[in-house]
């Protein structure tokens, strides 16, 4: 498979600058939480006082110095995030790279793999199914200590089957 260099220099590149903005903007999120419990903690202790010096909680969020200083930067984190996307708007990958577009399968082989538990009403019309399509080469029924014809079903249409001793669910079959 051939890799250009540029391709690697380029995706190296624009995955630093990922993270160097998700880092800018997980330290912007943490100071405007920061910031914001901070205010609320003060004006639910100073809340009274504050009532009857005659200032009020917008009053304090207008002339603080900090809050412009977080606005400010949350501002430049926009207009980054903006040129970043725009950037990227314009990255793509080389198309040599992907292993089908230049190497296709000649003869591509599937293998069903078919979790059951008590369906020897359906088992027979889905493995012939499944059989049936083309490049499907085995169905494999896991069966999940089926206490009807299931097994017999399914062995008796071609399928493997693949016998549990006990019932340990859905998600067991597949894993298995």
């Amino acid at each position: 498979m051939y890799i250009n260099n540029n391709d690697i220099q380029t995706r190296l590149i624009m995955g630093l600058k990922y993270i160097i903005a998700a880092a800018i903007f997980t330290t912007l999120i943490l100071v405007n939480i920061v910031w914001i419990a901070t205010n609320l903690y003060f004006f639910i202790i100073d809340g009274t006082e504050s009532i009857f010096k005659g200032t009020n909680l917008v009053e304090n969020l207008y002339y603080s110095v900090y809050l412009k200083w977080i606005l400010f930067f949350d501002f430049l984190l926009i207009i980054g995030f903006l040129i970043f996307m725009l950037n990227r708007k314009d990255f793509k990958t080389n198309l040599k790279l992907h292993y089908l577009e230049h190497k296709k399968i000649q003869e591509p082989k599937i293998c069903v793999v078919i979790p059951v538990f008590n369906e020897e009403e359906s088992i027979e019309k889905v493995v012939c199914d499944f059989s049936s399509q083309p490049f499907v080469e085995n169905v494999i029924v896991v069966d999940n200590h089926s206490t009807d014809a299931t097994v017999k079903i399914a062995e008796s249409v071609g399928a493997k089957v693949i016998r549990k001793t006990q019932n340990k669910g859905f998600a067991h079959s597949y894993v298995l």
